[in-house]
Parts: structure tokens; C-alpha cells; sequence
């Protein structure tokens, strides 16, 4: 206890603070708190904080309008929410054929947490629960960067050697120039789409 007084005596010291009375607790500063509570409630998430989470995780922020569309057709979003301040600090949905298979988007985790990594297992696992319960027995596939596989694989998730599954590569569309010139009929009905190959149409 004297070593406590002592040592809490010098810290004030080297602050420039008053040193504590004799016989008076040393200030211990609060570890912060990550403990959170989760929710998939779709509409829970709002663009504002959406993109707030993002900034914090270094990604760009996305169109406030196309959020909200996103979310709602999604088939899981899962939400960590801080205890008390209900500030959301962890997110990751998914999307679904609703049949076979499940893919992974938006794992987001709030680097500022005193752990972030046990907070982004503990998500990843409640939505891999989530989203079995959802579409029982479905394949749930994910992107990773090089720094997650090893992370990934903790999960139980698996890539073929040299970190490619069967040959296939992720790879993200990308909006063509041409695509500005193409012709009004370019996009048929669905239901006219026969007679016009039958007619000799070609896009």
C-alpha cells in the first residue's frame, strides 16, 4: 500500500498535479469497456453511422441513399452495439440465394476498441450462427485481404493452395465507358427476351 501511495505521489508529481492526501486511493484511470450487445434488426443501422463506422475503418463512405436499399436486401445484417452508449461499433451482412449459399460483406469493426480482434471473432461467429439458422446447411463464401486469411482460417474458413480456390480469383464489375453509347433496346423485357433472339436480335 505504501508503494501504491508512493508511486501515485510521483505520478501527480511528474503531472504537475497536486500529490493525493496521505492515506487517499491512488487514481486508477477506467479500462475502456467494449462489452456489446448484437442485433439484425435491418433497419437498426443508419446511413450516418454506416458511414461513420467506415471512416473510423479506413474505407470510403458510401451513397446515404443506397444504403438503406443495401441493408434491407440483405438477407442477415448483424450490429455490435457498445453497452450504454449504444455506439455501433461492429457490423457484417450477408447476401443469399436463400438456398445454397451465403457471401460475407461489410465485416467492419471499430479500430479504437481496447480488442478489436475479439470483437470481429466473436461477430464473425455470431453471423456464421445467424445465417445457418437462416439458410440451413448453406456454403458461405467471403473476400479476405492477405492480413485476414489467417484469421479466416481460425474460423474454419478454407482457400485451395496459393491462396486460390479451384483456379477462381474474386473479381469486382466495373462500369465500361461504352456503356453510356449503348442503345436504348439494349436491356429486353424478360418476357420478350424470346422473340427477339428469334428475330436475329444480338446486343
Amino acid at each position: 500500500a505504501r508503494r501504491a501511495r508512493t508511486a501515485a505521489t510521483n505520478a501527480s508529481a511528474a503531472d504537475g498535479a497536486a500529490p493525493p492526501p496521505e492515506g487517499a486511493r491512488p487514481v486508477v484511470k477506467p479500462i475502456k469497456s467494449q462489452r456489446c450487445v448484437y442485433s439484425t434488426k435491418k433497419g437498426g443501422v443508419s446511413p450516418g453511422e454506416f458511414n461513420d463506422l467506415l471512416t473510423r475503418c479506413g474505407q470510403p463512405t458510401r451513397d446515404e441513399k443506397k444504403i438503406p436499399i443495401a441493408l434491407e436486401h440483405s438477407a442477415l445484417v448483424v450490429a455490435a452495439r457498445l453497452l450504454g452508449s449504444q455506439k455501433l461499433v461492429g457490423l457484417i451482412r450477408a447476401t443469399s440465394d436463400m438456398g445454397l449459399n451465403a457471401t460475407f460483406w461489410d465485416l467492419l469493426i471499430d479500430p479504437s476498441l481496447p480488442n478489436p480482434y475479439i470483437l470481429k471473432k466473436n461477430t464473425v461467429e455470431y453471423a456464421i450462427k445467424a445465417i445457418r439458422a437462416l439458410v440451413p446447411g448453406c456454403s458461405i463464401v467471403l473476400c479476405a485481404g492477405p492480413e485476414d486469411v489467417a484469421f479466416f482460417e481460425m474460423l474454419d474458413f478454407r482457400c485451395e493452395e496459393n491462396g486460390e480456390m479451384k483456379g477462381v480469383k474474386a473479381m469486382g464489375y466495373t462500369v465500361p465507358e461504352r456503356e453510356e453509347e449503348m442503345p436504348p433496346n439494349w436491356v429486353v423485357r424478360a418476357e420478350e427476351a424470346g422473340r427477339e433472339l428469334e428475330k436475329g436480335y444480338m446486343p
